[in-house]
């Protein structure tokens, strides 16, 4: 497959990091924000500390959907430790192994044919264990095929510049050196910084414990590979940020979100954008117009009045040190009124998430509340998945790149759905000359009470057209937007409507049984 690195095609990120222990819940509240705020698709965590995790624990410290998706190597009493999570909506785990120093989790992709293996390693501090830990390291290559990503807290440095004092074991550095030539992995560069791990003291000790090494395999499938390092606020070690680019393009249309709508700035801003369209002659293209400058309004407030992701949290956190306050003493009037904000918005967001995982769920029947969030998030990821055409077969070959993919169906479907400037005219009259003309008020023209009528009965969660308004905005907006719709209304009446300009739509492949991959069987 070949890399690109445009912001238009999708990126996986792996994160490792030695968090030094997540017993302390604070702590694992900056953990899980570092993860949060990378975006990444994997999780690799070395020292957990931790002999067990269950689902609750694993929340404290990892983002959604991590939490439910990540295998462990248990820590031996308060020593090590390791953690492997993934994005459930983008890959599969297929197999895992480990021993006493790695995690080994292979993994296939839902969307393509990328699969790859990811061995996540603690080294011993106890260097007499070392040549135990780099035959374990030997013994997994032995057992690993395809594309390959070694990574962790090796405690081992590889020569004199990986320190900052430059002392160091020769003998250790020879040892691990010859066996990353024996597995056959080069290091990826770290773009950005020399060391990894501080000791803390005024005049620290420096080094580069933490590394990322990868396989020819993963270097053919993804050449523009990129290593850097994060903000590190807590642990003595640097978060190390993995990038790589596939060609798996990114979903780059636009949708209107429902719980956007409660909020009235957003709503006067996009009927304002509605209105400030630029006026066309054609009712069909003066539509058009407006939900183009519509949107683009609604792209920009969403830039400027996005939340930081922290907000909820923050929240939480303002409320229950008030509470806590209040045990003690009268809290102040500006204080109570801080803690009433605190509550409100906290709501609020509580709302829209359970409103914008619900709204991609599908599920009608479950009421929205955030009870039933997680609920509709696992219900999202599940379709997510299930959506991704992994692979087609043309001919009885498979056809595993995206761009093959693409051009195998789009070719199929142009040859049987047919091609733009073919136009096959049909002559009404001469089939339904003779027969009883239509009700005048199933024929006559449209009433602004019949269109409204219409657009209160559609369903606010249907998914939304090509131009990303749902039935939720046209519903909100009516008292905005009616003359626009009502003059188009008037237009296709009359037959004058160019409909070319509205005719455009997406076309879903829904597979016909399970396990589809010929083009037509979708």
């Amino acid at each position: 497959m070949n890399a690109n690195s445009s912001s238009s095609f999708r990126h996986f990120h792996v994160v490792s990091w030695n968090v030094r222990g997540l017993g302390d819940s604070d702590k694992c509240n900056v953990v899980r924000n570092v993860f949060s705020d990378a975006k990444t698709t994997f999780i690799c965590i070395q020292e957990s500390k931790l002999s067990e995790v269950s689902f609750f624990k694993a929340q404290t410290f990892l983002p959604r959907p991590f939490s439910s998706s990540f295998v462990m190597l248990p820590a031996s009493g308060s020593r090590g430790g390791l953690i492997t999570a993934w994005d459930p909506a983008l890959f599969t785990l297929t197999s895992q192994l480990s021993n006493s120093f790695s995690l080994t989790t292979s993994f296939s992709c839902n969307a393509s044919s990328i699969d790859f293996t990811i061995t996540n390693v603690y080294g011993p501090s106890d260097h007499a264990a070392s040549p135990q830990f780099l035959q374990g390291i030997r013994n997994t290559k032995a057992l690993v095929s395809g594309a390959w990503i070694l990574l962790g807290d090796f405690n081992l440095v590889r020569c004199a510049a990986d320190k900052s004092n430059g002392l160091f074991n020769s003998n250790l550095a020879d040892a691990f050196n010859q066996t990353i030539q024996d597995v056959g992995v080069s290091e990826v560069d770290l773009s950005d910084r020399r060391f990894t791990w501080t000791n803390n003291q005024t005049f620290p000790i420096l080094a580069k414990l933490d590394r990322v090494f990868t396989n020819v395999h993963l270097d053919l499938a993804f050449p523009m590979a990129n290593l850097s390092s994060m903000p590190r606020p807590t642990s003595d070690h640097t978060p190390l940020l993995l990038s790589l680019a596939s060609d798996i393009p990114k979903n780059d249309f636009f949708r209107m979100d429902n719980f956007l709508l409660r909020n009235e700035s957003f709503l006067a801003s996009i009927t304002q954008g509605w209105h400030r369209a630029a006026a066309c002659t054609d009712a069909a293209g003066q539509l058009v117009a407006c939900i183009k400058a519509a949107r683009a309004a609604a792209k920009v407030w969403k830039r400027c009045n996005r939340a930081p992701p922290e907000i909820t949290q923050n929240c939480q956190f303002l409320i229950q040190l008030f509470d806590f306050f209040e045990e003690t003493r009268t809290l102040s009037q500006a204080e109570s009124q801080v803690r009433g904000l605190a509550r409100e918005r906290l709501h609020d967001e509580i709302k829209n998430k359970a409103a914008y995982w619900r709204q991609r769920s599908k599920q009608r029947v479950i009421k929205e509340c955030d009870a039933n969030t997680a609920y509709h998030h696992a219900r999202a990821t599940m379709q997510m998945r299930r959506k991704f055409i992994r692979m087609v077969r043309v001919n009885d070959e498979a056809v595993v790149s995206h761009a093959g993919k693409a051009e195998a169906l789009s070719n199929f479907f142009k040859s049987i759905i047919g091609v733009p400037g073919q136009v096959t005219l049909i002559d009404l009259d001469s089939i339904y000359g003779d027969s009883e003309r239509l009700d005048e008020r199933i024929s006559g023209r449209f009433t602004e009470c019949e269109l409204k009528q219409a657009v209160l009965l559609m369903n606010n969660l249907s998914a939304p057209g090509p131009d990303g308004f749902g039935p939720a905005f046209f519903r909100v907006a009516w008292p905005s937007i009616k003359q626009t719709i009502l003059a188009f209304a008037e237009a296709f009446y009359e037959g004058v409507a160019d409909l070319e300009r509205i005719n455009r739509s997406h076309m879903v492949l829904l597979p016909k049984k399970p396990d589809a991959v010929d083009v037509n069987a979708f």
